[in-house]
């Protein structure tokens, strides 16, 4: 099930991960009147780190775990069941920086992820 979120970036958004499953997350970007926003030359990363300012865990990038579809304002991240178990942590901070096609950067969504044996 698909959740809106209507709110002032960054939103704060705890998340699980479940060793021996996958998880997804999709992020959809839309203009104010709800079409999609073309994201032509954007790009996204979501980093998990130890704490805020602490030792970076991982990188997610496009063209790796992320996926991007530009015409639908889409970002698809994917994290296969193999990578979480491989994960040493079993919480850890994240953050999503989307960079827009003039170099602007945006977090909308930082959080906690725990991960669940």
């Amino acid at each position: 099930m698909a959740e809106i979120i209507r709110a002032t970036p960054p939103v704060r958004r705890d998340t699980k991960f479940k060793r021996g499953a996958d998880w997804h997350w999709t992020i959809k970007l839309k203009e104010a009147n709800g079409t999609a926003k073309d994201t032509t030359n954007y790009d996204m990363v979501m980093t998990i780190k130890s704490k805020a300012n602490g030792e970076t865990y991982d990188t997610l990038a496009v063209g790796a775990e992320i996926t991007h579809t530009p015409a639908s304002g889409q970002f698809a991240i994917e994290l296969l069941a193999a990578t979480i178990d491989a994960y040493d942590f079993s919480t850890a901070v994240y953050d999503v920086i989307i960079t827009d096609a003039s170099s602007g950067k945006t977090c909308p969504f930082y959080g906690e992820i725990t991960v669940i044996p």
